[in-house]
């Protein structure tokens, strides 16, 4: 087991940051795999809103503005667009008839299923390529990672469509 890095060791420091640096990449490679197609059939914008109404099950377009950290005019005109397109559905909140909840077509959760998917296979890919004895490592310096970074709220990762 190695020791754990300490400010006393530049050079230490300085090689797992470049290869915190080369992963980050790696994984970024990986996300934009995952989309496939998504992103020819809807905008980034418009998949995070449909991955924030897949996982949430519904929003209201204010609730929404504040997840994107948007104003509300620009998730009013995106949401246009997508209700339009069939992506997205506007009915009435079951609490407050006057209002209005946004929920996802089931086109857009097939989508969004679709990515998560697709992901999910490139990370298997990748892992049976990690020698079998280095997978437990592999997942204890993920997990570790996920901690050192405040691992992200689930709100944090809908924004980028995760």
């Amino acid at each position: 087991m190695h020791a754990p890095i300490s400010a006393a060791s530049p050079r230490s420091d300085a090689g797992v940051l470049d290869a915190l640096l080369t992963g980050s990449r790696a994984l970024l490679g990986l996300v934009a795999q995952s989309m496939g197609d998504a992103l020819e059939r809807v905008t980034l914008q418009q998949f995070r809103i449909l991955t924030i109404l897949s996982t949430t099950g519904g929003r209201s377009a204010r609730d929404l503005a504040q997840d994107l950290g948007v104003a509300s005019s620009t998730v009013s005109r995106a949401v246009d667009r997508l209700v339009a397109s069939g992506w997205v559905v506007r009915e009435p909140d079951a609490v407050d008839r006057r209002a209005v909840r946004l929920t996802a077509s089931a086109d857009a959760h097939a989508l969004v299923a679709d990515v998560a998917a697709r992901r999910r296979a490139l990370l298997a890919d990748v892992l049976e390529r990690v020698p079998e004895g280095q997978r437990d490592d592999l997942g204890r310096a993920f997990g570790a990672f996920a901690v050192a970074t405040r691992e992200p709220q689930p709100a944090d990762l809908r924004l980028l469509g995760l």
